[in-house]
């Protein structure tokens, strides 16, 4: 199918490669185009301005340094296309660039074990790092100024700000075709234009990355960065100008040298986050994510790997207000009831709870809290999972919906946290965008112990639907609040952060019905992929600190 991207921001068009080049080939999910959100507007345009001015003099004396190292990688053509690389000298190649004021050399090798990574500004050296946890790469790079000595790991080399934008630079590029390398060595077969994207959730932050390793033209080699403001707690329009040593206004200078070493496009996107920090790390593992997609679909995909221990967690409870079984096995398949377990299971000497009593005598449906919009949310939210979810609530829905929609979600998030155990050799972050009529929504969803909610989503109906329960029917009706505080409670007691993204939504009388199934949806999508078991971590976890539990 062929869809043009539209311009963006500033006039820029974000995924820059599709500029009314040729028809592309894509999914309809990586065809989505990205949505930036809109620029702040600064209270001081003639400041504004002139920053703009110094900013652009500052990535034009870069991208115009003088270069000692010739062996810059080919841009891509027609020949680059034809065949399957010849096989590679066993071990990874240094790539060594020079600028006018400093020197970098990188080492990259897929799935390699963790090199040191030395560039003399401290917080890209940790950025960096996020290709190596999240990317399954091995990265080894280190930078000098001038003739001076290499930097080491953890101690800044203190650069002035005309030797930092050269540090930068140079090892953003060497960077770039050390990754170029490892793209090509991947490659089984002539690549298809191909566009891959991830979206990486970081507490308040989430950033997006598009990726197009083997651009169809020369002129759409590039990067197109808009991650600003960077933090919302300075005074200027972009944000903080430093976060450590690095200087923020570098970023763009360290992107368009990595896809220049590359010879690819590279679109990154902020769409939420107060945080520089957040921000710029999203980013870093957003392309570090989209890089180990790309290479996936280029022939260097593992498929997910069974699990070493069964991932099952449950909850039984009875208060006075309510009775509540839930059960959830992430390996075991999803349906919509079971059958009646029979007449003997009612004496195995358990204590039973009255729905697992009657389980024992008819079937019954898997999902069933007498809250009828809660039921058909959580049966999408497991359909879309694709893991077994049994959720039976009996409560007080005499008085209203609430305690029965609060402790089921609650009971629910802890089961998933109890299932996932410490989440060794899980992918661990995912996203997903799901349809309900017209309404659709993305969840961008990472488990990382770490439990944050942010959502868009506008739940502006007393009940769900606009569906106001009749006579006798108190309870059963799922009022719209239940519906924010269920999906809220579910994500909080599984300890992941959540983003949820209003894509669509026509806002028509009865349109919170269809955000919702949208929203759970697309929530159980996102866990259904983060959950599978990558087996090329090998029990590792996917976290540059090494752990998730601390």
């Amino acid at each position: 199918s062929e869809r043009p991207f539209p311009s963006t921001r500033d006039g820029r068009l974000v995924t820059h490669w599709l500029v009314r080049r040729m028809p592309i080939q894509c999914t309809a999910e990586d065809l989505r185009p990205p949505r930036l959100p809109p620029r702040p507007a600064c209270d001081d345009e003639s400041s504004s301005e002139e920053d703009a001015g110094s900013w652009d003099a500052e990535l034009n004396e870069y991208s115009s340094g003088g270069w000692e190292e010739a062996a810059r990688p080919p841009t891509p053509d027609e020949s680059t296309f034809a065949a399957p690389p010849p096989p590679a000298a066993a071990g990874p190649r240094t790539h060594a660039v020079q600028a006018r004021l400093a020197t970098a050399e990188c080492t990259v090798e897929d799935l390699g074990a963790r090199g040191e990574i030395a560039t003399g500004i401290c917080f890209l050296d940790h950025m960096i790092d996020q290709l190596q946890s999240h990317g399954q790469l091995g990265v080894a790079l280190r930078c000098r100024v001038g003739d001076g000595p290499w930097a080491r790991p953890n101690e800044p080399l203190g650069a002035a700000a005309d030797e930092a934008v050269h540090i930068v630079g140079a090892c953003g590029e060497a960077l770039g075709r050390a990754l170029r390398r490892v793209a090509l060595r991947a490659r089984t077969r002539p690549p298809d234009v191909d566009i891959v994207r991830f979206f990486c959730p970081l507490d308040e932050a989430y950033a997006e990355c598009c990726l197009c390793l083997f651009p169809p033209v020369r002129a759409s080699v590039g990067a197109d960065v808009a991650l600003e403001p960077y933090g919302t707690h300075a005074a200027g329009p972009r944000g903080r100008e430093f976060v450590g040593t690095f200087r923020t206004r570098h970023t763009p200078v360290f992107w368009r040298a990595v896809a220049r070493g590359m010879g690819a496009s590279v679109a990154l996107a902020r769409w939420r986050g107060d945080n520089a920090h957040h921000v710029l790390e999203s980013a870093f593992k957003a392309f570090a994510r989209c890089f180990r997609k790309g290479l996936d679909r280029l022939g260097a995909a593992a498929p997910a790997a069974p699990p070493g221990a069964p991932r099952t967690g449950a909850r039984r409870r009875v208060t006075k207000e309510t009775s509540i079984d839930v059960e959830v096995d992430l390996d075991a398949a999803y349906a919509a009831a079971d059958d009646a377990a029979g007449a003997e299971a009612a004496w195995d000497g358990a204590a039973k709870t009255p729905a697992q009593l009657e389980a024992t005598i008819r079937a019954l449906p898997r999902v069933a809290t007498g809250v009828d919009g809660l039921d058909r949310l959580l049966d999408a939210f497991a359909a879309a999972a694709a893991v077994k979810v049994k959720v039976h609530c009996r409560g007080d829905r005499h008085i209203d919906d609430h305690h029965s929609a609060e402790d089921v979600a609650i009971s629910l998030g802890q089961c998933l946290h109890e299932a996932v155990g410490d989440k060794a050799g899980l992918r661990r972050m995912a996203f997903a965008t799901r349809r309900a009529g017209a309404c659709e929504v993305r969840a961008v969803l990472d488990l990382s112990n770490r439990p944050h909610v942010t959502s868009d989503l506008r739940f502006d109906e007393e009940f769900l639907g606009d569906a106001a329960p009749g006579p006798g029917e108190v309870g059963r009706a799922l009022t719209s609040e239940m519906t924010a505080h269920a999906l809220e409670s579910l994500a909080l007691e599984a300890r992941c952060t959540l983003h949820l993204a209003c894509v669509a939504d026509d806002g028509l009388p009865g349109h919170t019905a269809n955000l919702a199934l949208a929203a759970f949806g697309a929530f159980g999508a996102a866990l259904g992929e983060a959950v599978e078991v990558d087996p090329r971590r090998r029990g590792g976890v996917a976290s540059s600190k090494g752990t998730l539990s601390a």
